[in-house]
């Protein structure tokens, strides 16, 4: 399947909403990384304030390779969000989601609608 991504923001909810599909080579995940952290840039917020929703329901398994860049680019501390929502579906192996995300504070959902209530909860408390 062709590596495919897609990140949007949605400045009123303080959101990155990231899509990833596909088959990537390390070239697509530099790319991610510089996108992902223009639409970061762009909010204008303090670090860290910012919520994430990443769906990955059509992302293949990746080769080590991709994995170690997926974990540099999600791993950089300075782009950590507040939050992260992570949509995936059974087929892709929770486990090497993990392993390129490495945050503890990570949920897993199968809804996008859900992930995104989740997310915004966080937000109405994170305000009060």
């Amino acid at each position: 399947m062709k590596a495919t991504h897609t990140i949007r923001i949605d400045p009123e909810k303080k959101l990155v909403d990231i899509t990833l599909g596909g088959f990537f080579d390390v070239a697509r995940v530099i790319q991610v990384a510089i996108d992902g952290k223009a639409a970061i840039d762009s909010l204008g917020l303090a670090p860290h304030e910012h919520l994430t929703l990443i769906d990955v329901s059509n992302f293949s398994l990746q080769s080590q390779e991709v994995v170690a860049a997926l974990q540099s680019t999600f791993g950089n501390p300075r782009y950590a969000s507040r939050r992260l929502a992570v949509i995936t579906d059974k087929s892709l192996s929770p486990m090497q989601v993990l392993r390129f995300l490495k945050r503890d504070h990570a949920q897993w959902f199968d809804d996008r609608r859900v992930a995104e209530a989740w997310l915004c909860d966080d937000q109405s408390t994170h305000s009060a």
